[in-house]
């Protein structure tokens, strides 16, 4: 089925959900994810090797963390949306066709990460300092899965990125009072008009990553702004991404309230202590200096 932007003048005929490779049948976003989990982790490793620490160490922990990931944010996906699960309980384990939420995977990696870390008495906070761009990367990426499965997307617009998607590929439930009235029929095909949040999610966070190449060259850039800055966006992304969502935002849902607003308090709370680890750095780095030279 086809994706259109007809405001940018942009057409794709056929956007398909999977291929088949000898016979098994791979869905695009499990490829696009994995590939960003890919990049991400060996941006990590070169970032590691660059700052002349174990990159065997991040390697480990990164593993175990990936793995924790993705049952931590399957498990988030399947408590949020209990009722299509409830009456299929082996459905639960069928991740191909999506169900991931990006909230799960970041505390399950956390834990994942807290866990090697406290076992093989390592700096939590230094190692999540570099491996905290690998995320970005990740997501840089990964949101284009939803752009193979026709999710991640908001209300009603007719702004100059508005999308087009067929009527029948998204999930009626996601379909809301606005969209309906405003249906495009092309060539016999209806079409849904919305905002494609999954682009303005992979665009942010493809600044955001900017941003922290700059702050990782200069020591004075102010990452707690980066932080609440990620947090504000990502909360109000979560809050307009699909009418299902939205409904359950708007109705106090703990499920969806609860992540979001708990993501940006951790990011606060790594990003400060990791500036008040390396301002003391700092500190009694010039401390010492001024002892040797008697100053």
């Amino acid at each position: 089925m086809s994706i259109q932007f007809p405001n940018l003048g942009i057409n794709l005929d056929y956007v398909g959900k999977s291929i088949q490779i000898f016979g098994f049948e791979i869905t695009f976003f499990g490829l696009v994810i994995a590939l960003g989990m890919l990049l991400g982790m060996g941006f990590v490793i070169l970032e590691a090797k660059r700052c002349g620490e174990n990159k065997d160490d991040y390697l480990e922990m990164m593993i175990i963390s990936l793995l924790l990931g993705v049952v931590g944010s399957r498990m988030l996906y399947v408590l949020c949306s209990w009722n299509l699960y409830k009456g299929n309980i082996i459905e639960i384990f069928n991740v191909r066709n999506g169900g991931l939420t990006f909230y799960g995977g970041l505390f399950g990696g956390m834990l994942g990460a807290a866990i090697y870390c406290g076992a093989r008495r390592k700096s939590f906070m230094q190692m999540a300092d570099t491996a905290s761009m690998g995320i970005v990367i990740a997501q840089i990426i990964g949101r284009w899965g939803d752009f193979f499965n026709r999710e991640s997307f908001g209300e009603y617009t007719n702004s100059i990125f508005a999308m087009q998607l067929p009527l029948s590929a998204v999930r009626s439930s996601e379909v809301t009072s606005a969209m309906r009235e405003n249906l495009e029929t092309i060539g016999g095909t209806s079409y849904i008009q919305v905002h494609p949040v999954f682009l303005y999610e992979s665009l942010w966070c493809l600044l955001l990553f900017l941003l922290m190449l700059v702050w990782k060259r200069k020591k004075h850039f102010p990452r707690r702004s980066i932080s609440e800055i990620s947090g504000r966006i990502w909360s109000r992304t979560i809050l307009h991404r699909t009418s299902s969502n939205r409904q359950a935002y708007d109705s106090g849902n703990f499920c969806w309230n609860f992540p979001a607003d708990l993501s940006s308090i951790v990011c606060n709370l790594c990003y400060d202590r990791s500036c008040g680890r390396n301002h003391g750095e700092k500190e009694g780095g010039k401390a010492q200096t001024q002892e040797r030279t008697g100053l």
